[in-house]
């Protein structure tokens, strides 16, 4: 399957029980950096991440771990969403 864009990709992690919402206010630094290690430590059947209330951010948003998880089915996805967004429409590949 081909997403549109991240957030369409993001949602269907949601409802593969692979996202999870943060909206405690975080730190840039420490927290995602500690929070990107731990997932990370997790396997790879660790979910996906989203923070919502990042400090010193206004509507700031990040997301983790999008490529760690949801091991069944994501790899060949990536590829198709990436390949879709970055390809200039006059390319020769």
């Amino acid at each position: 399957m081909v997403y549109r864009d991240l957030r369409s990709f993001l949602e269907k992690l949601e409802e593969e029980g692979q996202l999870v919402r943060i909206t405690q206010q975080v730190y840039p630094e420490p927290d995602l950096g500690s929070a990107a290690r731990a997932v990370n430590n997790l396997g790879d059947q660790a979910p996906a991440l989203l923070f919502n209330n990042i400090f010193g951010y206004n509507n700031g948003r990040v997301a983790l771990n999008v490529h760690g998880s949801w091991p069944n089915d994501f790899p060949d996805d990536l590829a198709q969403l990436v390949i879709h967004q970055t390809r200039p429409s006059d390319s020769i590949i």
